[in-house]
């Protein structure tokens, strides 16, 4: 079992949705599983550009959930 699917386990997504504790802890997750992708071997260089792209995706993804909601208030 990888440590990111683990990470998931520990961390489910329903806890994660709220606002401050839930992205500290997304960012430490983050963090933990860069410093053991080092560990490892990988090239640093290498974790930076896939983490710098996964945190792109979850902006993305924050962004898409604040204009439903902002459109979800509007109509109702």
């Amino acid at each position: 079992v990888s440590l990111g699917i683990w990470a998931l386990l520990v961390y489910p997504p329903a806890w994660l949705r709220s606002r401050w504790p839930g992205a500290l802890a997304g960012f430490l997750v983050l963090l933990l599983l860069a410093v053991v992708r080092v560990g490892e071997g990988y090239l640093v260089s290498n974790v930076l550009v896939s983490y710098a792209a996964a945190g792109l995706w979850s902006v993305v993804i924050w962004i898409i959930r604040l204009y439903q909601g902002l459109n979800k208030g509007r109509s109702g």
